[in-house]
């Protein structure tokens, strides 16, 4: 294989649960906002294909397909829909993941220095929603979250969400996708 393809290899390696704390440290520690946003964003991401995996494949199967360019879970949109079209995420889960998206896409693509305190990142944070990780999944409160705090709770809080989903779904028999 070359070199280009052994590290498509490496990035599609599927995030087990042990990896988690490690991803997490990593973005914590990062003091970057563009490097955090990124690293939280990619976390998150890699959350929510483990469950979309969990749901629509068995442990079996070679699923690197359907997570590229133009695969049906090949981007971060498309994994949101699927999502939320097989009920693995409610509305604001999809509304949370939906200005992720978009704050990462800001951080990933902006020719110009921009941080969580530049006006547009920290007006489309506001529309984020801390939501309580354990049932019943009340709305929490907010106050006190400056926009990369809010940013990086809401990525953690759904994180592990979508990690317990995984478990649940990978419990149950046969996926019906």
């Amino acid at each position: 294989m070359s070199k280009p393809g052994d590290l498509r290899k490496l990035s599609q390696q599927p995030m087990a649960q042990e990896h988690f704390a490690e991803m997490r440290e990593q973005a914590f520690g990062e003091k970057n906002d563009r490097g955090a946003c990124l690293l939280f964003a990619a976390n998150l991401e890699n959350a929510l294909d483990a469950a979309i995996t969990s749901w629509c494949f068995t442990p079996s199967e070679d699923v690197s397909g359907y997570f590229q360019g133009d695969g049906i879970f090949g981007t971060f949109s498309r994994k949101i829909a699927s999502a939320r079209a097989k009920r693995i995420i409610g509305p604001i889960t999809t509304s949370n993941l939906t200005v992720i998206r978009h704050v990462r896409n800001a951080f990933a693509h902006a020719k110009i220095p921009i941080d969580f305190e530049t006006l547009q990142i920290s007006a489309i944070c506001e529309d984020l929603i801390r939501i309580n990780p354990m049932p019943p999944h009340a709305v929490l409160d907010k106050d006190g979250y400056g926009p990369r705090s809010l940013f990086s709770d809401v990525c953690g809080i759904t994180q592990t969400q979508l990690f317990t989903i995984r478990q649940y779904l990978a419990s149950q028999c046969a996926p019906i996708c």
